[in-house]
């Protein structure tokens, strides 16, 4: 599915989510595969989708991640997580999970002002 499903005008910059399809099992186990949905320029907190529910992230020890970007670890609770992004081990710190994707977006937006 390559049509965007939502787009908001938010930090000067436009956000666009798509729900791709999950690719192969890089190493990670499919049920903690999480894809990066949101990311905005110069901002640490970015929106995973895992399962069916969004989450508020922190970068803390990661490369900025992009949207698109596939991980593995579960981030489906509050705290440092320790996870695979783009096929490296790092930190990141769950602010808010089990989100809807509107909310999820309006959390970022408000992060990154």
């Amino acid at each position: 599915m390559s049509s965007p499903e939502w787009r908001e005008n938010k930090c000067d910059t436009v956000v666009e989510i798509e729900m791709a399809s999950r690719k192969g099992n890089a190493g990670g186990r499919q049920e903690d595969q999480f894809e990066v949905v949101a990311a905005i320029r110069g901002c640490k907190y970015f929106v995973v989708e895992q399962g069916a529910s969004y989450s508020l992230v922190e970068d803390w020890l990661c490369s900025r991640p992009r949207r698109g970007d596939i991980g593995y670890g579960d981030v489906s609770s509050y705290g440092i997580k320790e996870v695979t992004l783009n096929g490296s081990r790092c930190s990141v710190y769950v602010d808010d999970w089990l989100l809807g994707k509107s909310r999820a977006l309006d959390k970022l937006a408000d992060k990154c002002q």
